[in-house]
């Protein structure tokens, strides 16, 4: 199924009504509690959930904290959720994605992998707010 057949059925499924793009292509959602999600199709049947986290500290020794710290916990999270982060570097925004084959996916499979992304942003945004290592057990080693 396409992606504008995809989107058609979650503005349907979340009583959107009209739910335009903006100037560049991107769908945008504000879920409960606040959860903002974009969507952007790449081709017709790929398409990527992206939701900005937090920016990282301007000071160099304190980016290197929270890029360390944002590492650990991404390692946590990584075996239990198909979402990726990365840092945009021209102005140090840590972002939440996502990609989905929208081929491969019948409605239920597309909604369950919204759900899911949403479930990971409400994990990052709290570990985020706690601080950091806020998640991470006191005597937490990285394994191969």
């Amino acid at each position: 199924m396409s992606n504008q057949k995809r989107l058609d059925a979650l503005r349907q499924e979340l009583n959107l009504g009209d739910w335009e793009p903006n100037s560049e292509g991107i769908y945008e959602i504000v879920f409960d509690d606040g959860l903002e999600v974009q969507f952007q199709s790449i081709g017709d049947r790929r398409l990527i959930l992206k939701s900005r986290l937090e920016v990282a500290p301007e000071d160099p020794a304190s980016r290197e904290s929270f890029i360390r710290d944002t590492l650990k916990r991404s390692l946590e999270k990584i075996r239990r959720s198909a979402g990726i982060v990365t840092i945009e570097r021209s102005n140090r925004t840590l972002w939440l994605y996502r990609q989905l084959r929208t081929d491969q996916l019948d409605d239920a499979a597309f909604f369950a992998a919204i759900e899911e992304f949403l479930v990971t942003l409400e994990w990052w945004l709290q570990v985020g707010q706690s601080g950091p290592q806020a998640s991470l057990p006191p005597d937490f080693i990285l394994r191969p």
